[in-house]
């Protein structure tokens, strides 16, 4: 009788501690490993929560945790804020994980698998920081940097518009790193190593400019003509 009470003493146990770690398949200390948060929708968008199989409907002020998958429909957009004040913007057709996010340490790993991210980092001021994007070609090491990733199963696209990273192959075994600076983009192709950095074309980077310029030569144009005006006034 002794040995029955003790088996079933020890089978109730288990269950208690099982249910200590685990809540409808939420860590207990989720709040440990919060990532950060939702700050704007375009729906859809899922989320397959911390390893689960089962995408979920995400939304504004939705909590993001560690081990995350964030999907975005043919239509949808996110953005994350993080814990500490990085932003994460995932394009159409994307799909995001958030590894690890340590505000306190400063060690950070987001996994873009698919699509187009814009990630928008905070300067990294602890000793030891590391903040790394991992594409499957692949590993992204950023500090206080602006950039814009396109992945896809094959190959990865990375352009700076503020800052520097560093770019090496998600293969170990390929060696080989390049710094990129601002204005600057690359290309890393599966198991090559990344290439050499090269100047935005202007087609790419220029949008801005080269509307600001259109805009100078209107008013150049305008003065031009007031003055013209004017004189014949006279």
């Amino acid at each position: 009788m002794s040995t029955k009470l003790s088996i079933l003493r020890n089978c109730f146990l288990v269950f208690l501690a099982l249910q200590s770690s685990v809540t409808w398949g939420h860590p207990q200390n989720a709040s440990n490993r919060r990532a950060g948060r939702v700050v704007a929708s375009i729906p859809e968008d899922t989320v397959a929560r911390q390893g689960s199989l089962t995408p979920l409907p995400i939304t504004v002020s939705d909590p993001v945790f560690w081990d995350d998958v964030l999907h975005t429909l043919d239509n949808g957009r996110l953005r994350v804020q993080l814990l500490g004040g990085s932003f994460l913007n995932i394009g159409v057709r994307s799909s995001m994980r958030v590894i690890q996010h340590d505000p306190r340490t400063q060690q950070s790993q987001i996994e873009l698998s698919f699509g187009h991210l814009r990630a928008m980092i905070r300067p990294q001021t602890q000793p030891g920081a590391s903040f790394e994007i991992l594409t499957p070609t692949s590993v992204i090491g950023v500090v206080g940097t602006i950039i814009d990733v396109d992945a896809t199963t094959t190959a990865t696209h990375v352009k700076v518009v503020k800052g520097k990273i560093k770019v090496r192959s998600r293969n170990p075994k390929v060696k080989g790193e390049q710094t990129v600076n601002e204005g600057e983009e690359i290309h890393v192709d599966k198991d090559k190593p990344p290439e050499k950095p090269k100047r935005m074309s202007e087609s790419k980077k220029g949008k801005k400019e080269q509307k600001q310029e259109q805009k100078n030569q209107r008013q150049e144009k305008n003065k031009k003509t007031k003055t013209r005006n004017g004189k014949r006034g006279r």
